[in-house]
């Protein structure tokens, strides 16, 4: 994702659009970096379970499997549209499972 040090993750937080900067929670490992860019309300330190982001890119194939195409072999889809709104729709219903699953979100 980037190096693990301030300027690494200011320019984390910057990419991101500043609608999302505002209602964002950031679960992080407890580096000093990352609790000096991070507001109190919006950081949260977690000592487990914080490479599941490292696991996404590995389910995107196989959730979005039938949005492919089938030929001689497996391709993307027929657009790169369809191919786009295929992983949005993934993502979309991703983090809606772990925003249910997860009640202190709310």
């Amino acid at each position: 994702m980037g190096s693990r040090d301030e300027a690494g993750a200011w320019c984390l937080w910057l990419s991101l659009p500043e609608e999302l900067r505002e209602k964002a929670l950031v679960f992080t490992d407890g580096l000093a970096a990352y609790e000096a860019i991070f507001a109190p309300g919006q950081h949260q330190v977690r000592r487990k379970k914080t490479n599941h982001p490292d696991r996404t890119p590995e389910q995107y194939p196989a959730a979005t499997l039938r949005k492919v195409k089938y030929g001689k072999n497996l391709a993307f889809s027929k657009t790169w549209k369809n191919h786009w709104l295929a992983i949005r729709y993934f993502l979309y219903h991703y983090n809606l499972d772990k925003l249910t699953k997860n009640t202190s979100l709310f």
